[in-house]
């Protein structure tokens, strides 16, 4: 019988408490259950996706000084609430807004690659845990170049958008770097192509088009490979 409940595995109860997350995760073999407690900044993010306007924005703006207060070494929760008031600016047209953002979130991320927080914990544990939790400091690494270089791709896409060429290409030229750096040879079939199409067409705007013309070929080629994955 005690075999059959090891196997059961364990179960998970979410709670809101208090402005967290609380997860309980309880053995079947009967150990004391062990307490996940998602930061503040986290929840009131989360509970932005949900609004619109400018109940959306203000909702972000106290998720960021929450990220702020949270004071976590690697600057991985402003950085995030940067990001996504980013993309919500980008959304309503307001590029120079989604720029600044950018910018921010991109000083923060550079500054958190020499910082790892791998397998630590966040004391005291009612604060909330470190996110995100990666448990080995290859898979921290690899995790943090990528959300790098997709600030950078999004920087690069709103360069574009206002009309800024040279910028816009020198930007996704490095998320480019960092995604194959990060990756084996095209490996990266979602964010990679969609970094090498605006890059092309900033490229194409500085008449720079061999260039552009390589860049449109391999994300076509990613493209379809990616098409045959998901077939």
């Amino acid at each position: 019988m005690l075999g059959w409940k090891n196997r059961i595995g364990s179960f998970v109860l979410a709670t809101l408490c208090q402005g967290v997350i609380v997860v309980s995760t309880c053995s079947a073999t009967g150990a004391q259950p062990v307490k996940t407690i998602m930061p503040q900044w986290y929840h009131l993010q989360q509970e932005a996706y949900g609004l619109k306007g400018d109940l959306k924005i203000e909702k972000l703006k106290a998720a960021l000084v929450a990220a702020r207060d949270f004071k976590q070494a690697d600057h991985y929760p402003e950085s995030e609430v940067l990001f996504s008031l980013a993309v919500f600016s980008s959304e309503q047209n307001r590029q120079a807004e989604a720029e600044k953002y950018l910018q921010e979130a991109i000083a923060l991320k550079q500054a958190g690659l020499a910082i790892s927080l791998a397998g630590k914990a966040n004391v005291p544990i009612e604060n909330g845990i470190f996110l995100p939790a990666y448990s080995n400091q290859e898979s921290e690494k690899s995790g943090k170049n990528h959300a790098l270089a997709n600030c950078q791709s999004w920087l690069g896409r709103t360069l574009l958008a206002e009309k800024k060429y040279a910028d816009a290409a020198a930007v996704l030229a490095q998320a480019i770097a960092l995604l194959d750096s990060n990756n084996q040879q095209d490996g990266e079939v979602i964010l990679l192509p969609d970094t090498l199409r605006p890059y092309a067409q900033a490229l194409r705007a500085l008449k720079r088009y061999s260039e552009a013309d390589r860049a449109e070929a391999r994300a076509a080629k990613i493209i379809a490979t990616r098409r045959m994955l998901l077939d």
